[in-house]
């Protein structure tokens, strides 16, 4: 489990099988790259989600994620965390 509850302006989530990885707000984008088997909970401003396979995300987004490559079997579900200060990161 990977919990980095602090504001980041683009994060890469690449290559997790088995994980669960919690991010703070994200101003740019989030690309998820070549996981498995994997959850992702984030409020962001762009998914996109690249070659992989059994990702469940929670995700808050004004904008459309972007599917690409060989991405199999991925959910979307609303964004279900909260943490200290997540206002003020948002």
């Amino acid at each position: 489990h990977f919990y980095l509850l602090q504001p980041f302006e683009h994060v890469t989530i690449a290559a997790c099988t088995g994980c669960t990885v919690v991010v703070g707000a994200v101003a740019g984008l989030l690309h998820v790259i070549d996981c498995e088997k994997t959850q992702v909970t984030s409020a962001v401003r762009r998914l996109l989600v690249s070659n992989s396979a059994d990702v469940l995300h929670y995700i808050f987004t004004p904008s459309p994620p972007l599917l690409v490559g060989d991405t199999r079997n991925c959910q979307l579900a609303p964004y279900n965390t909260y943490y200290e200060g997540l206002r003020e990161d948002l």
